[in-house]
């Protein structure tokens, strides 16, 4: 047997080249970048939405809060209607004007004392006090009580006889939130 002189060269093909491994690296680098991005705006978009939705909660409650007193501060105790002139109450006492009748806010009775409201929302705790709702104090609510136009029967109701409640929250990143309810004289 003659013996060979040269050696034996085994070459496995099988493998990645350098240049094959870096451009994979930027591939998925890049891909890798646009979910980081994808997830970062949506992290973003999740804190927008509970904002909203503690707006649209505040604006909720300070609604009913408000649909649930007297029409008006002359509304006779236990309910009924007030004389506006319309001829839909003509038995009842005469209405007052909107606006405040000069209660402290605690106290407010019907839904004209909250006409011009403009604070952080705000809440009576268990002695009655009013108080700062905790963790809400860079929201800001306002509310508008008003007459519609004459001519804006609702229901056949005068529009004396009805009062649109608005309640705006501004929460702290700027989204506004606007509910509009009306009430009518009974």
């Amino acid at each position: 047997m003659r013996a060979s002189s040269s050696p034996s060269v085994i070459r496995y093909r099988g493998g990645f080249s350098l240049l094959e491994l870096l451009v994979f690296i930027v591939i998925v680098s890049i891909a890798l970048l646009g979910l980081v991005g994808l997830f970062a705006t949506n992290v973003r978009g999740s804190a927008d939405v509970l904002l909203r939705q503690q707006a649209i909660e505040v604006a909720h409650a300070y609604m009913e809060t408000v649909k649930n007193r007297k029409w008006n501060h002359n509304t006779p105790a236990g309910g009924g209607c007030v004389n506006t002139g319309s001829g839909y109450c003509p038995t009842g006492p005469a209405a007052a004007a909107i606006g405040n009748d000069g209660q402290a806010r605690a106290e407010y009775d019907d839904i004209d004392d909250y006409n011009g409201i403009d604070e952080a929302p705000m809440t009576l705790d268990p002695g009655g006090n009013l108080v700062p709702v905790p963790g809400l104090s860079n929201y800001r609510v306002q509310v508008s009580v008003s007459q519609p136009a004459a001519g804006s029967a609702l229901g056949g109701v005068p529009a004396a006889d009805q009062r649109l409640i608005t309640v705006t929250v501004t929460a702290p990143d700027g989204q506004r939130i606007v509910l509009n309810g009306f009430r009518v004289n009974f």
